[in-house]
């Protein structure tokens, strides 16, 4: 197994109040990092891969309250891929503003649409 920095340093700034973003090139390792850290992690983890259209229709023209019903009890939300949610920066406004006890982290392909 490859041993990753980047792992402990996210461990490090997890319940910052800060959105974690993880950007880079396909096949690079991003879900496999969303994948050994919650392994790690020791609290309820969700990780919704927006690869699948029905999590990108979830995704997608949501209110918090819709949210907070996804999310459950997981303190950790990890969305992979996140670039292919449709307007997902106000999705991810969202979530951070209303939903303060979640931390999420967020993987994407490119970073300039995930601006959006």
């Amino acid at each position: 197994m490859i041993n990753r920095i980047i792992i402990q340093r996210i461990k490090e700034v997890l319940f910052k109040g800060k959105i974690i973003m993880l950007f880079g090139p396909r096949q690079s390792g991003k879900t496999t990092v969303l994948e050994m850290l919650a392994r790690e992690i020791r609290e309820k983890v969700l990780i919704l891969d927006c690869d699948e259209p029905d999590i990108r229709k979830e995704l997608t023209d949501v209110t918090s309250t819709q949210l907070m019903h996804r999310f459950g009890d997981a303190r950790v939300v990890m969305i992979d891929e996140a670039q292919r949610i449709k307007n997902i920066g106000i999705t991810l406004k969202l979530i951070h503003d209303k939903i303060k006890a979640v931390q999420l982290i967020v993987t994407g392909s490119s970073s300039l649409e995930l601006t959006n």
